[in-house]
């Protein structure tokens, strides 16, 4: 393990912490949909700034385009419903910490 993966690391999980947050505080004011296309579009366009074009028009004309639509229907799109719905059915720090089991 190098340095470099473990920083690689602990960034993914800073970083899925602060969606997780900052998604459920703005789902409580907007639709989770509108939420998650906003922040869809906002990564996508950081994302354009460093990825190589090229490679990206090449995936349109891919054989192994299939597997493209494949992973992102089953890794995205069906894990971000049971997301959703997990994120409604959580209680906030505030209800947790009033709940008391006596």
């Amino acid at each position: 393990m190098s340095f470099l993966g473990a920083a690689a690391g602990l960034a993914a999980g800073l970083s899925y912490a602060l969606f997780i947050f900052g998604f459920k505080n703005a789902s409580s004011i907007g639709k989770p949909q509108t939420t998650l296309t906003i922040a869809f579009f906002s990564f996508c366009l950081i994302l354009f700034l460093f990825a190589d074009k090229d490679e990206a028009a090449a995936v349109g004309t891919s054989s192994d385009i299939g597997w493209f639509l494949l992973l992102g229907i089953l890794g995205a799109g069906i894990s971000f419903i049971f997301y959703v719905i997990g994120i409604r059915r959580t209680a906030t720090a505030p209800q947790l910490l009033r709940w008391s089991p006596w």
